[in-house]
């Protein structure tokens, strides 16, 4: 996943284990609910690792459309998170279009 900023530069999240960012959104979004973390990794797979829905469909065994609503779902989440805990964080990163 990545966007472009105001200056025409491309810019990509960290992604590492240890980026603060992600361990707050974690956190923040999921909670110790197992179904919301299950959420957030399809979204990370979607996302960050280009999996297409299909795929993670058959990985979770749910539909295509259960895993579109989930990502397009978590994908709103976490643009108002991101903008609550990280004002200097753009939510762009997470503006791209919604998945079909």
């Amino acid at each position: 996943m990545s966007t472009v900023d105001e200056r025409g530069l491309k810019v990509v999240p960290a992604v590492c284990g240890g980026s603060l960012l992600w361990e707050r959104i974690g956190a923040e979004f999921a909670r110790d609910d197992p179904v919301l973390w299950q959420h957030l990794a399809m979204f990370a797979l979607r996302a960050q690792a280009d999996w297409s829905l299909e795929q993670i469909a058959a990985l979770f065994d749910l539909s295509r459309g259960h895993v579109s609503r989930v990502v397009n779902t978590v994908r709103r989440d976490l643009r108002r998170i991101v903008e609550e805990l990280s004002p200097e964080t753009p939510a762009a990163l997470f503006l791209e279009r919604d998945d079909e």
